[in-house]
């Protein structure tokens, strides 16, 4: 058996591999957030609900934040700038 063809074969035998830590966080997020359909209510209405509901929780910001790795240095400018806006709307609406 020749190089290439052992490496070919590893390949297709492999299984691919699951990140079970991205798969558990958006299990996560599916079930913070859940409705009961009112009687009457159309699935626009509810699907509208739902949708508020999400972006309240701010849960879609989270699991893109979590979607991709960010350099600690990064993360921390990020918190700072978050801190310096939070403020100046607190200082803004005094």
């Amino acid at each position: 058996m020749s190089v290439v063809n052992a490496v070919t074969t590893k390949r297709k035998t492999a299984p691919s591999k699951v990140n079970v830590q991205k798969v558990l966080i958006s299990l996560e997020v599916f079930a913070l957030v859940r409705i009961k359909v009112r009687h009457g209510e159309s699935l626009e209405q509810a699907l509208r609900r739902f949708n508020k509901k999400v972006n309240s929780a701010r849960i879609l910001k989270e699991a893109l934040a979590r979607s991709r790795f960010e350099k600690p240095s990064l993360e921390k400018r990020r918190k700072e700038k978050e801190k310096a806006r939070k403020i100046y709307l607190e200082n803004k609406y005094r």
